[in-house]
Formats: C-alpha cells, structure tokens, sequence
C-alpha cells in the first residue's frame, strides 16, 4: 500500500510512531481516528 505521496504505509506509521513518541507503529485505525480528529 502507498500514500498518496508514495511512501509506503508502514514506513508512514513508522515515522508516525517516532514523532509521537510510540514505542511501536499504531494500528491504521488508530491513524485514522487520530486524522479524523485533528
């Protein structure tokens, strides 16, 4: 799967994770709900 830049979604999640601080990627969902609400 790629974003709408071409990145894959995991490198996505991944980079996602370290800016927040997550010790581990979240779930799609959890990316999502966190879209949704910002």
């Amino acid at each position: 799967m790629l974003d709408a830049s071409g990145r894959s979604v995991t490198k996505v999640l991944s980079d996602f994770a370290k800016e927040a601080g997550l010790k581990e990627p979240p779930g799609i969902d959890t990316v999502v709900k966190f879209h949704i609400q910002h």
